[in-house]
């Protein structure tokens, strides 16, 4: 499709024209899917515990046991930003000053994986800078 045929489209077509090019495959947003928080963490929790040490599923269990007391089940995935992210480490850091750097790697892996299976687009986490331990 080209700029040009867009430009003659009011707003509603033009969505619906966006909307059918990312089915299709024709679009920057193709092949990313949203996905609620409650859905990608049990995709993500399933998959690690075929795939890492039952230890890294003990952390993940624990990570999206956070996550979804502090966030929405039916968030979507792609609308956490990064101050969403770290005004949700700083949640965590008041019970776990320490662990919230363990948290942070494990969210980056988390977000990369979903990244990896196109529910996004960028990883919010890998932005996220803590002071020195």
């Amino acid at each position: 499709m080209n700029i040009e045929t867009l430009k003659n489209i009011n707003q509603e077509k033009l969505d619906k024209v966006l909307q059918i090019a990312a089915i299709l495959g024709d679009s920057p947003i193709a092949g990313y899917r949203s996905i609620m928080l409650e859905q990608f963490i049990n995709e993500y929790t399933d998959y690690v515990k075929v795939n890492r040490a039952p230890k890294t599923l003990e952390g993940v269990k624990l990570i999206g046991k956070h996550l979804l007391k502090y966030f929405s089940p039916s968030r979507e995935v792609n609308t956490i930003l990064l101050r969403d992210c770290e005004c949700f480490l700083d949640s965590l850091r008041k019970d776990a000053p320490k662990g919230v750097y363990n948290y942070l790697r494990a969210l980056r892996a988390m977000w990369n994986k979903g990244i990896k299976w196109n529910y996004l687009s960028q990883n919010p986490f890998a932005q996220v800078e803590l002071p020195k331990r």
